[in-house]
């Protein structure tokens, strides 16, 4: 083989490399394994809340917007966007301080569009006499173009 035609093979090599490279579409794959990494978190955190339940009987308070991006008293995300939940929530001390995560999962992106949230349900006329006894986790998918996954625990 002439060093032409080696040439030659190698550029017909790289262009159908380049070409199915091309086709996958690395971006789509990228936002897929970010989805199922944020299906997997929310597991993680529902299955750490029930653990928490059981032995409380009662889930952890929350305030107004209790997240990935921070906490505060008005609607989420909050403003400035935090990095990371408020390690002196209720949430974080429950789970965390308390042995069932050794920490809060983060989105990977985490910022003011895929975040997670995390509200608790509670108070006399929600729970009765119990302090709070449902929660809501959301967190928005990139292949999903509706508003916030939720789950609901009654």
């Amino acid at each position: 083989m002439t060093t032409l035609e080696l040439g030659v093979a190698v550029v017909i090599l790289l262009s159908a490399v380049i070409a199915v490279f091309l086709a996958i579409d690395p971006g789509s794959l990228l936002q897929k394994a970010r989805d199922q990494r944020r299906l997997a978190d929310l597991n993680l955190l529902y299955k750490a809340l029930e653990e928490y339940g059981l032995k409380y009987e009662h889930f952890p308070a929350s305030g107004t917007c209790e997240s990935s991006v921070g906490s505060c008293d008005t609607s989420c995300p909050c403003s400035p966007l935090g990095k990371d939940w408020s390690h002196e929530s209720e949430l974080y001390q429950g789970l965390v301080g308390g042995g069932f995560l050794a920490g809060l999962p983060v989105d990977a992106v985490n910022n003011q569009n895929y975040f997670y949230i995390y509200k608790a349900k509670c108070g006399r006329e929600a729970c009765g006499d119990k302090q709070c006894c449902a929660y809501y986790l959301g967190l928005n998918l990139e292949n999903d173009k509706q508003d916030f996954v939720w789950v609901y625990t009654p």
